[in-house]
């Protein structure tokens, strides 16, 4: 097996461990809502099982939604010629956090900031 078939499946079997492990941090108190965004290059209704996945784990570290989080949702309708303007706009918002879910949105997002933490979970590796 080549080495570049070892990182691809070493990063894809990353991405689906790695995240069952890791916690959210609990709240620092305060009173003020944290502003999160969901960012997805896809449509609400196919990335609704994976957002409310990530809001429900949220959820059962005690970030609840309205009161300590406040998610702002932003999707491309599978247009990825939009991820660009729409990165623009989310981080002229001003969000304490990105949550971009694969490099295909994080990578306009990081273009566009460099002070709001992105946060993503799968790698997707393309080879020519």
């Amino acid at each position: 097996m080549n080495n570049r078939r070892k990182l691809v499946i070493a990063l894809g079997v990353g991405a689906f461990t790695v995240p069952f492990g890791l916690r959210a941090q609990p709240r620092a108190g305060g009173g003020k809502r944290v502003r999160v965004c969901l960012f997805s290059q896809t449509t609400q209704a196919k990335f609704h099982a994976y957002e409310t996945a990530f809001v429900d784990t949220m959820r059962e570290q005690g970030w609840i939604e309205d009161r300590d989080v406040v998610y702002d949702r932003v999707y491309a309708n599978d247009e990825e010629k939009r991820l660009p303007s729409l990165a623009a706009e989310l981080v002229s918002r001003g969000p304490d956090l990105i949550f971009a879910p694969t490099t295909v949105e994080a990578v306009p997002v990081f273009a566009q900031t460099r002070t709001i933490p992105i946060v993503f979970s799968f790698i997707i590796v393309l080879c020519y």
